[in-house]
């Protein structure tokens, strides 16, 4: 009896395994956020695009923070952020819907960078649909904004979140 529990446990064990991995693999699939970044004389423009492969929108995401730990990431704020002011127009832009706010924490220094659409659905990134224009302007040139985590919130209410990859990269994504 005990060596058929311990089949039986092992199996579970198995079939526990292959659905995260199944789930894991069908988010790889549905979203990829990548980025580019380009010098300037004013700073380094670092440009989002959000491709949605699967059948929910995308309502809003953000770049620079570890959903998993619920931790920000970025320490580099855009030119001419204050927590007062916010981020002025010269150094943010966002496609037509879209607004850009810093979510900061007490208790830190870091923050993340959020994007989202207006909520009247007109400008969610639709399923099968990638939405590019999303950018930031920092002073120079930082890897944590190449390198950063993302957090998409989908219509239903779902995040799904991963690294962000060089426009040329492979998508990565885990759902939640």
């Amino acid at each position: 009896m005990a060596r058929e529990s311990k089949l039986t446990q092992l199996t579970m064990r198995a079939v526990v395994a292959a659905f995260f991995i199944f789930c894991a693999a069908t988010v790889s699939a549905s979203v990829k956020v990548t980025v580019t970044s380009s010098q300037q004389a004013n700073g380094v423009v670092y440009t989002y695009s959000v491709s949605n492969s699967g059948t929910d929108r995308i309502v809003a995401f953000h770049v620079g923070f570890d959903y998993l730990h619920g931790v920000p990431e970025l320490r580099t704020a855009p030119v001419g952020w204050t927590p007062n002011d916010g981020i002025p127009s010269s150094s943010v832009s966002s496609p037509a819907g879209w607004s850009a706010t810093i979510v900061t924490l007490e208790e830190s220094d870091a923050f993340d960078l959020e994007w989202t659409s207006d909520g009247s659905g007109a400008f969610d990134i639709a399923a099968h649909t990638t939405v590019s224009g999303f950018t930031i302007r920092v002073p120079s040139t930082t890897s944590e904004y190449l390198k950063a985590s993302y957090d998409v919130v989908l219509g239903s209410g779902e995040h799904l979140y991963g690294q962000v990859e060089p426009a040329n990269g492979r998508r990565r994504a885990v759902v939640h």
